[in-house]
Formats: structure tokens, sequence, C-alpha cells
């Protein structure tokens, strides 16, 4: 499946670490390669949170939100437990 990176995604990596960023771009490529097979979802760790928004993590403290299209997985923001709280708060 192809995976898009939003504008907002991207503004939200700008307090990563080098680490948390190479994190990310691996949570990222498994989860485009993995996503749709729901077996391999517990690897990853792939929730699903609304009807088209997903959420995986790349360690213990931070976490990606996707939207899943037919044929593309787009991120649209990444933060701790707290900021996805306060993103999903505002985005109903």
């Amino acid at each position: 499946m192809k995976v898009e990176k939003s504008k907002s995604f991207l503004r939200s990596l700008c307090r990563c670490t080098d680490d948390e960023l190479m994190s990310v771009a691996e949570s990222m490529r498994s989860t485009g390669e993995n996503f749709g097979r729901p077996h391999l979802h517990t690897g990853v760790d792939i929730r699903r949170l609304r009807k088209n928004l997903f959420e995986c993590r790349t360690g213990i403290h931070l976490r990606l939100l996707f939207e899943s299209g037919p044929e593309v997985i787009t991120f649209v923001f990444a933060g701790n437990h707290d900021e996805v709280q306060a993103y999903l708060r505002n985005t109903r």
C-alpha cells in the first residue's frame, strides 16, 4: 500500500530526535507493508480509533495517526498520548 505524509504530520515531527525519526520511518514502512492483513497488525500495534483513522506506535512514547484510503495510507499526526488525545478532540 502507498504511504504518504501530510504537512501536519511533518510539522508534528519537528521535535523528534534522530533516533525517533528512524523509528518513525520504520513504523511507517512496516505499517504500509502490513496494513490490511490483521494477523500482522499486532506486531505493528495498529489500532482503529475512528472509521478511517488508525494509530500505530513507535516505541512507548510516540504514536502515529494515519488515515486509510482505498490505495493509500496518509500519516496525519505524531505525538505522545496526551497530544494524540488533544488532536482527536480538536478534529471531531
